[in-house]
């Protein structure tokens, strides 16, 4: 038999075999997929609002891209599940029991956030104690560094408030209300709580490659001016101007180096963020 009589079914199983990986490419894209060397993105069961979420975010300083399924022994795994008010928790379990967590932006808990919580919401703090929760950084982002030296980094992908809480082998991130009407943690209601996320899960063998994993996923900062990374001295207030100066020429006189003085909101009229001061001429 002439090979030409075969070429219509050769066709048709080439299209049923690229449609099949099709579907097994977008099964994967739907739920859980490699987006780089050893980095995994994970989806709740409410995909497309997570996506739409994703939207406004600006942690990634790429677009993230399919490029290969799930391995099977690809670890941590996160578990998501959802309570009745569309609260989204994610559960994030470790085996070795002398894991440390790092992260988060800052906070008064210390640097080892074992058995501590912090909020992804950022708020004045000027009045912070050992009770508040986070400060004038929050970054959705944990770095958990294991026994044996290896570590891995999370990063949950949502602008909305997050909740992270670690104990001693445990990471769980869900979402925490709305802060609208307060900026008091405390009193924030468990209210517009339906904000599903996507999480980021990436793993080396070391502290120092899951930085550079971070750096690579979130983009470098511009290399910084010599005088940003000198001696800063800044406080509430030096008001007026002749403080400021008396200020400067004490550190000189004294011999101690300062390269750098901030001045606070203190010398703005009225006090506020952002001051834009407007002098109109009149015409003669």
């Amino acid at each position: 038999m002439d090979i030409i009589e075969y070429v219509p079914v050769l066709l048709a199983l080439g299209v049923a075999i690229t449609s099949f990986r099709r579907c097994l490419r977008e099964k994967a894209q739907d739920s859980s997929f490699l987006i780089d060397d050893s980095t995994a993105r994970f989806y709740p069961l409410k995909i497309d609002e997570a996506r739409d979420n994703e939207k406004i975010s600006q942690i990634y300083s790429h677009k993230i891209e399919f490029i290969g399924a799930l391995p099977k022994d690809f670890s941590p795994i996160p578990h998501f599940s959802e309570l009745p008010n569309g609260k989204q928790i994610v559960d994030i379990k470790f085996e070795d029991q002398g894991t440390s967590f790092y992260g988060g932006g800052e906070n008064v808990q210390g640097l080892c956030l074992n058995n501590t919580f912090f909020i992804t919401w950022n708020m004045d703090a000027y009045e912070y104690d050992k009770t508040s929760c986070n400060l004038y950084q929050s970054h959705p982002y944990i770095m958990a560094i294991c026994k044996n030296g290896s570590a891995v980094g999370i990063i949950a992908d949502i602008t909305y408030p997050l909740k992270f809480t670690m104990t001693d082998t445990n990471l769980r991130i869900e979402n925490f209300g709305s802060f609208n009407k307060t900026w008091d943690w405390k009193k924030v209601l468990e209210t517009d709580m339906d904000h599903p996320f996507s999480v980021t899960i990436f793993k080396e063998k070391s502290p120092q490659k899951v930085v550079k994993k971070l750096a690579k996923l979130t983009g470098c900062i511009p290399l910084p001016p010599k005088w940003s990374l000198g001696f800063h001295q800044c406080r509430w207030s030096y008001y007026p101007d002749t403080e400021a100066l008396r200020i400067a020429k004490t550190f000189r006189e004294k011999k101690i180096p300062c390269d750098v003085i901030w001045f606070d909101i203190h010398y703005m009229d009225g006090l506020p963020k952002f001051l834009v001061v407007l002098k109109l001429k009149k015409d003669n």
